[in-house]
């Protein structure tokens, strides 16, 4: 009996032994830092686990989520694109920047007509002497802005830049000024809607008179080839006594062609 109880004894040791290291590895590896793919680092510390106010462990993950003070409130404005550092006044949603579009120079098409002109001269030659006619204008690159609404707007008189906001000035802006093209615009339209003299008549009726009238809007144009531009602009018709709105097509011309118009 004295030896098997020595066995058991001895048998108890070895297994109190073997789990005192194993607890002993466990908070050794509790520290391990490895690197995956990517080179970031995956901790298995337990320093990657963060707690609540009331100390309740949460996962990485939870920790990682932003507080209700960094979250981005709905409606706020996205971070602006570098690329295009300018705001278009005309629609501060669209954002602008510096470009140059390419005008080749005209007078490649000029030639046929030269060539007849040519023709015309040297049979007067006697009288007007020889003219070489000639075609200087050369290619250039002008300056425009282009934005990210698909419109590209000239520089110059009529869009300068504001600090950082590109601004439509009315065709009056002078010396560096640049007074509102929209107000401008609108003041056409105010004035045409004031006044009271109907200088032209239906073609359809002559005892019918009509003034211009005008509508202050944001118009599209064509700039250059494959290139269009959004402006303010006025539309105009013609506003009769019959109470309707008619277009420039229905009143009264001349036998010229020219548009009637009465004196005043």
């Amino acid at each position: 009996m004295s030896i098997r109880k020595s066995k058991r004894k001895l048998a108890l040791c070895i297994a109190s032994l073997f789990w005192v290291a194993c607890g002993n590895d466990s908070s050794s590896n509790a520290n391990i830092v490895a690197s995956d793919p990517s080179g970031s680092d995956l901790s298995s510390s337990s320093e990657s686990l963060g707690t609540t106010s009331s100390g309740t462990p949460t996962s990485s993950a939870d920790a990682a989520l932003p507080s209700s003070s960094d979250a981005v409130s709905p409606g706020s404005s996205a971070t602006p694109n570098p690329d295009y550092p300018y705001t278009l006044g005309l629609n501060p949603s669209v954002h602008c920047k510096d470009s140059t579009v390419y005008v080749p120079s005209p007078c490649p098409s000029y030639r046929a007509k030269i060539k007849s002109t040519m023709a015309s001269i040297e049979e007067n030659v006697a009288l007007y002497g020889i003219v070489q006619p000639t075609c200087t204008i050369t290619a250039r690159n002008d300056p425009i802005y282009i934005c990210d609404n698909g419109m590209s707007y000239v520089k110059g008189n009529e869009f300068v830049l504001q600090e950082n906001t590109i601004v439509q000035c009315a065709p009056t802006s002078t010396n560096g000024t640049c007074p509102s093209a929209q107000e401008y615009y609108a003041k056409i339209a105010e004035d045409a809607e004031a006044s009271t003299k109907y200088l032209y008549k239906l073609a359809s009726d002559t005892t019918v008179n009509c003034k211009e009238s005008y509508t202050a809007k944001i118009v599209t144009q064509d700039i250059y080839p494959g290139m269009k531009t959004e402006k303010w602009g006025v539309e105009g018709k013609y506003k009769c006594q019959d109470g309707k709105t008619h277009e420039y097509e229905d009143l009264l011309r001349t036998e010229s062609g020219a548009i009637y118009k009465s004196a005043e």
